[in-house]
């Protein structure tokens, strides 16, 4: 941080410096002036440029001393705002086909390419989709300016969001990162028989490394999120209405069939369900038919035998 040191102590000499020369100037012409109004943030300097500058100034003193620059970290005077642009357009056409070919056309023309899109067909023949382009950025207004031309717009939104912070906080973080691995390998390279210390080189190693490629795939996406644009567009037709006495009974029929064949699929599901109890519920009322048979025809047989054995008594009374 000693050269953070350098410039703090050179920017309050500067001040001091300007303080006693306008103090002498108030002083000669009699009148007293003004300080200088605090410039506002604009859009090429952000209110959180200090951070900013604070944290690429801790990254550029970390360096060694011997006058090597790292290329990672970016010059404090180069800031400049990084912001990802997005759009979305409601369209309506007569024709979908013809509006997709015009959509290909203009995205061809800014060289640009479509991401994805789909296309669903109505009842009545009418077309509707969602096409989604990505554009360059520096081609972002053109590329509005020439698709809202192709059908009346229904809905329109552009979207700007602000990576500025984010994207130079991570490129300040992976120049570090690249350094703590740099001397993590010298460490590795250095012979040693202390196998402890050698593990505990190589987990750290394994965790920086992870850390940069996560923070290198973040910026990959920011980058490329940055370079092209993202525009969605909605293009629809107009429905085609068939206006007919019949409509309503044609509606009502249909909407009894459906509420029939929705009743029978219920059912249906109810009784695959059911099955397997009613089965079970049919085979015990089987087997509890068969005992009490079985119980019955006992019972009646008993009877049976003693009845005949009665009739057998009564004839030797009879003789006595």
């Amino acid at each position: 941080m000693k050269y953070a040191g350098y410039i703090k102590q050179v920017l309050m000499v500067a001040f001091s410096i300007q303080l006693i020369a306008s103090t002498a100037g108030c002083k000669v012409g009699g009148e007293k002036s003004a300080p200088p109004p605090t410039p506002s943030p604009t859009l090429s300097e952000p209110m959180y440029k200090g951070k900013l500058v604070q944290k690429l100034a801790e990254a550029r003193d970390s360096e060694p001393s011997n006058g090597a620059t790292n290329q990672e970290v970016p010059a404090l005077e180069a800031i400049q705002q990084k912001i990802i642009y997005t759009a979305e357009i409601n369209l309506e056409v007569t024709n979908y086909e013809k509006a997709f070919e015009e959509v290909k056309r203009v995205v061809a023309k800014v060289n640009g390419y479509v991401a994805d899109s789909a296309v669903d067909t109505g009842a009545d023949g009418s077309k509707e989709g969602t096409i989604e382009i990505r554009v360059p950025a520096s081609s972002f207004n053109e590329a509005l300016e020439a698709l809202v031309q192709i059908g009346k717009v229904k809905y329109k939104a552009e979207h700007g969001s602000d990576v500025t912070e984010e994207y130079y906080d991570l490129e300040a973080r992976l120049a570090n990162a690249r350094k703590m691995e740099s001397r993590l390998l010298e460490l590795l390279e250095k012979k040693t028989n202390d196998v402890g210390d050698l593990l505990e080189v190589e987990t750290k190693l394994g965790e920086v490394r992870e850390n940069i490629e996560r923070m290198e795939g973040r910026k990959r996406l920011l980058d490329d999120r940055l370079t092209m644009s993202t525009i969605t567009i909605n293009i629809s037709e107009p429905h085609k209405y068939t206006a007919s006495v019949f409509d309503p009974i044609k509606n009502s029929l249909r909407t009894c069939g459906d509420t029939l064949m929705r009743s029978l699929a219920s059912l249906l599901e109810f009784l695959a369900g059911a099955i397997p109890w009613i089965i079970t519920g049919l085979v015990f009322l089987w087997i509890l038919i068969k005992l009490i048979k079985r119980a019955l025809k006992g019972r009646g047989k008993t009877k049976h035998e003693n009845y005949e054995d009665h009739e057998e008594i009564e004839p030797l009374d009879k003789a006595k």
